[in-house]
């Protein structure tokens, strides 16, 4: 049998740091029938009473086989210190529920078909990246977070049904979130491994959607000599205006446009890549569309054009 203690460790072998949660009861499983946590599953996914987990967590083996509890707690991965975004695909059994409007698109109904509905939209495949089973039957998806880039803890805003833990709190502030690793038990059913594979690193595209791009920065790109061609950053005013100044019934259409457009110019080295998202999601916001149309056609339109 494979102790806590043991597949704590585990998770150091991959530079992971982890800390002590609630202790499984014995005998204790989930309410038949309920559609969210009773009391003994929260008690048995929080942090252990008095523990400061943000600052005390370690990914070095030798602290955790010294000073891991003896009454076999469950694992928590300290998402920040362990330079992990972790993506929770949750299922109705745990409570959540499909908007009408992605149940219209079919074959929706929980957070992992969120995503493949959002990565057949960037005409990806699904990820090959570590991925657990939950307790409730959801996923964990690990990728290893993008350097210089941080990603706060939210709930659907990628998309129904799907939670983020990074390395910020939902305000932006730092300390981030956790989620329980594999070996832990919650309501009777364990955490498993689906896919060992190394965690990737987080795609861009999915980095836009959890959190807006960092505020603009100058464009330093050398622009060239007036020629008989329009410089880059004319030619993005022009893509904006396009925007601003798209019909009715064709804003979204105008939007994909232009970002298809501004992409390429990104990949040239003509424009910053967070000005240019920047800016077209703040003139389509401008002219009514909405900030999750905005960031889905932003970010298929830069994942195609990469």
């Amino acid at each position: 049998m494979v102790t806590r203690k043991r597949a704590a460790l585990a998770h150091t072998e991959r530079n992971w740091a982890v800390f002590p949660c609630g202790t499984p009861r014995d005998g204790h499983a989930h309410p038949v029938g309920s559609d969210s946590d009773c009391e003994s599953c929260k008690a048995e996914k929080r942090p252990r009473s008095g523990w400061k987990w943000k600052q005390r967590n370690s990914a070095n083996p030798a602290v955790i086989s010294e000073h891991w509890p003896t009454d076999e707690p469950n694992i928590g991965v300290a998402c920040a210190a362990s330079r992990l975004v972790v993506i929770d695909l949750d299922t109705p059994a745990h409570g959540g529920t499909i908007p009408e409007e992605w149940r219209a698109l079919g074959g929706i109904n929980e957070g992992a078909d969120v995503l493949a509905y959002l990565l057949e939209q960037q005409g990806e495949a699904w990820p090959d990246t570590f991925t657990v089973k939950t307790a409730s039957g959801g996923f964990h998806l690990y990728f290893t977070a993008i350097e210089g880039r941080h990603v706060p803890n939210s709930t659907s805003k990628v998309g129904p049904m799907i939670d983020v833990r990074g390395d910020r709190n939902s305000d932006g502030s730092p300390g981030g979130g956790y989620v329980l690793g594999v070996g832990s038990v919650v309501g009777g059913a364990e955490y498993t491994v689906v896919n060992p594979a190394p965690a990737l690193p987080l795609p861009e595209w999915l980095a836009d959607l959890a959190a807006p791009p960092a505020p603009p920065t100058p464009i330093r790109t050398p622009l060239p000599q007036a020629t008989g061609e329009a410089r880059p950053h004319s030619r993005f005013v022009g893509l904006v205006d396009t925007v601003l100044n798209a019909p009715k019934g064709q804003r979204n259409n105008v939007l994909h446009w232009a970002a298809c457009r501004a992409a390429e110019m990104v990949r040239e080295g003509g424009v910053d890549r967070n000005a240019a998202f920047r800016a077209l999601a703040q003139a389509a916001e401008q002219i009514g569309l909405g900030d999750r149309e905005v960031q889905n056609t932003i970010s298929s339109a830069f994942g195609r054009a990469a």
